[in-house]
């Protein structure tokens, strides 16, 4: 059973903080190793000059390391907004006909499908589309239809960034809006935040998103400006990134159910 959009995120988000754990750990024994080693009773000339070699790796920039890392981070996240985008309209839709859906969603469906069809010949990089299942399930939309499918892919596609522009106008175009509130009363989130208000937790939630946003952007693309990315500053961000995913999936599958036709 594939895991949700969520799960996904965790495992990924584990699996990066477990190779940031390990770079940190390689850098408080570097120094110490001699010190650990028996070296006259140690036989094996391989692992030894292994050993030499790793000791002797002074030069070595941690910040290059977490810089990439967290750009595996933003990535993963990117990713479940997209899973996450593709849940909700599924949940909008489930076991009604066509005519009952929201008229927005049939429109935001035939312009987004249009968009990503006009890419036939210079398709994207890191996503992948099947442009006869696109056809084929557009054709499906329409009047008095029983049986449909929106093409989910097409409104997940238009998260193109981990900004909280493009995360708002990716939920407004499956008529998902005023969620940042809901996403304020989050418990693990205040704690990550340190906020105790609604409002105030909201606010700077989609402050941090915007600055996290920020930073991939300077590191993918090597912008003008230096930034360097600590230990510290990476664990924060994954703590972030867990407390507001969670808050986020929560408060988009709740509008989603309770507003379904």
């Amino acid at each position: 059973m594939q895991a949700n959009a969520f799960d996904e995120l965790m495992l990924n988000l584990d699996e990066v903080k477990t190779s940031a754990d390990f770079v940190a750990t390689a850098a408080a024994l570097r120094p110490r190793l001699g010190r650990v080693l028996n070296w006259n009773e140690h036989s094996d000339e391989k692992e030894m000059s292994l050993a030499r070699e790793f000791m002797n790796a002074k030069g070595v920039q941690h910040a290059i390391i977490y810089r990439a890392l967290f750009v595996a981070v933003t990535a993963a996240f990117e990713r479940f907004c997209r899973r996450l985008i593709e849940t909700a309209l599924q949940t909008r839709v489930a076991d009604i006909p066509y005519d009952r859906i929201e008229e927005t969603l049939g429109t935001q469906n035939r312009k987004l499908t249009g968009r990503i069809l006009s890419t036939i010949d210079s398709p994207r990089d890191h996503l992948t589309f099947n442009y006869d299942d696109l056809i084929t399930n557009l054709a499906s939309c329409r009047k008095n239809a029983a049986r449909f499918k929106l093409n989910e892919v097409a409104f997940s596609s238009v998260v193109t960034t981990s900004s909280p522009h493009v995360l708002e106008r990716a939920l407004k175009n499956i008529d998902v809006e005023n969620w940042w509130d809901e996403v304020g009363t989050d418990s693990d989130l205040r704690l990550v935040l340190g906020t105790r208000k609604t409002r105030e937790t909201s606010n700077q939630a989609e402050r941090r998103l915007a600055e996290l946003s920020r930073w991939r952007n300077l590191i993918a693309h090597a912008g003008d400006e230096s930034l360097e990315v600590s230990m510290a500053q990476f664990n924060d961000a994954v703590a972030f990134i867990r407390a507001f995913s969670k808050a986020l999936w929560k408060a988009v599958l709740n509008s989603c159910a309770t507003r379904s036709p």
